[in-house]
């Protein structure tokens, strides 16, 4: 065995067994006598992936490319450093390189899937889970990210929910297919079941980032107001709540003179129709331009 591939075989073991950053120290160190190895490259890209190091790990997959063209593991890790890079597009053209020639690559279908969901391309979305699932049916992460093109793409919303529920019973922690389980039952007047729901994911969602479960608490908030059971002093205490924990403190930005008018800003994407301008225009208008000045932002 070659000095090269003894190096190789103790960094791809070192990466197996858990040392990533002596996998790295090989695989480097082979690099700078051989910078044409492909498996050093493709190992390095995945050492930095795994740390988060996204930008490097597909500065190492790109190199390894040049060189393999086409290669499917190489073109699957590429997709996968893409999705966490927010390129999605990018993602769907490498793994769409792989399905094209091989229609069982089960990553290639999933990160296809998974750069379609990114984009709100449900329709497109949903071919690709499904094919995913067919090559692993039992896989927690396709059955939830296929239930959830279905319920944003309007299909089958009670299927949805059956397939979101067997999700659950093979990965009950898996906290964001409780939280589509909660809206989807929110949205078709199971106000109870959502809001226990909910709840769970709140007391048990605390490995989510918290940008996350503060848009989740603000869903169960929502939910909260159409529960025939909520009072007035719950729904004010469960805000408070909310704003001690996600809302940013107040920040001094200099004196208003007495004189000034208050501004308020308002943000909404529907002030045109529906019931947000039915229900806040006559408010707006009851507030009246004497107490403030009042601007409105369509988000």
């Amino acid at each position: 065995m070659s000095d090269q591939a003894n190096k190789l075989r103790l960094a791809f073991r070192a990466f197996s067994e858990g040392r990533p950053d002596e996998a790295l120290s090989i695989a480097e160190t082979v690099l700078e006598s051989n910078p044409e190895s492909t498996d050093a490259l493709a190992l390095a890209g995945q050492v930095q992936y795994q740390a988060g190091n996204f930008e490097q790990a597909r500065e190492f997959l790109t190199r390894a490319l040049e060189l393999v063209p086409g290669q499917a593991t190489l073109l699957n890790n590429l997709s996968a450093v893409y999705l966490a890079l927010g390129q999605a597009e990018e993602a769907a053209a490498s793994a769409k390189q792989v399905t094209a020639h091989s229609a069982d690559n089960f990553g290639a279908w999933l990160n296809l899937g998974l750069a379609m969901m990114a984009q709100r391309r449900y329709a497109q979305a949903i071919p690709a889970l499904e094919r995913a699932l067919v090559l692993k049916p039992d896989h927690c992460l396709a059955g939830r990210e296929l239930a959830h093109a279905r319920y944003r793409g309007g299909r089958a919303h009670l299927a949805v929910r059956e397939q979101l529920e067997q999700v659950l019973e093979r990965a009950p922690g898996d906290r964001e297919t409780r939280a589509l389980l909660a809206d989807s039952h929110v949205q078709h007047a199971g106000i109870s079941e959502g809001l226990r729901q909910f709840r769970q994911v709140l007391q048990e969602g605390d490995e989510l980032p918290e940008e996350r479960l503060s848009r989740l608490h603000s869903s169960y908030l929502i939910a909260l107001q159409y529960d025939p059971a909520t009072t007035p002093a719950l729904l004010l205490e469960s805000h408070k709540e909310w704003a001690s924990q996600y809302s940013m403190p107040h920040i001094e930005t200099g004196q208003r003179r007495s004189t000034d008018k208050l501004r308020i800003g308002w943000i909404s994407p529907r002030f045109s129709a529906g019931p947000v301008a039915s229900f806040f225009l006559p408010v707006l208008a009851g507030l009246g331009q004497d107490r403030g000045e009042h601007y409105l932002y369509s988000g």
